[in-house]
């Protein structure tokens, strides 16, 4: 009996302690709580926008929008982009971080550049 008892206490243990990583902040993701600010500077909260996420809506969370978490194929597709902005979405999101395209395929006009992140105005040029 107390056998069992001992071994359920140490997967218990274990389980706690290898997930003990999730709950710390990550010093190389700090770059995406300054989105929010980002998107603030050239949008409106109700703007729908679109981000490489590669299926990850953390960075979408972080930008309080609503929008689209895209793949970069579906980044660097013009007729993908087109569809979404005639569907509503205002701005496109890269994080360069993250994108493995040349950037320079994307054409659009540029409304933000920084280290992290390029922020393409779509729709009507």
């Amino acid at each position: 009996m107390y056998k069992r008892q001992g071994i359920l206490v140490v997967i218990c243990i274990e389980g706690v302690l290898n997930q003990q990583h999730d709950f710390r902040k990550q010093q190389h993701d700090d770059y995406k709580l300054k989105l929010e600010d980002i998107a603030d500077k050239i949008s409106d909260k109700q703007d729908l926008i679109a981000i490489n996420g590669e299926g990850s809506p953390q960075q979408i969370y972080f930008l309080h929008r609503k929008g689209w978490n895209l793949n970069d194929g579906e980044i660097i597709n013009r007729v993908f982009t087109d569809s979404i902005a005639k569907k509503g979405c205002k701005f496109l999101f890269v994080n360069k971080r993250r994108f493995k395209e040349n950037i320079d395929m994307i054409d659009y006009i540029t409304v933000l550049d920084n280290n992290d992140y390029k922020v393409f105005k779509l729709g009507s040029q």
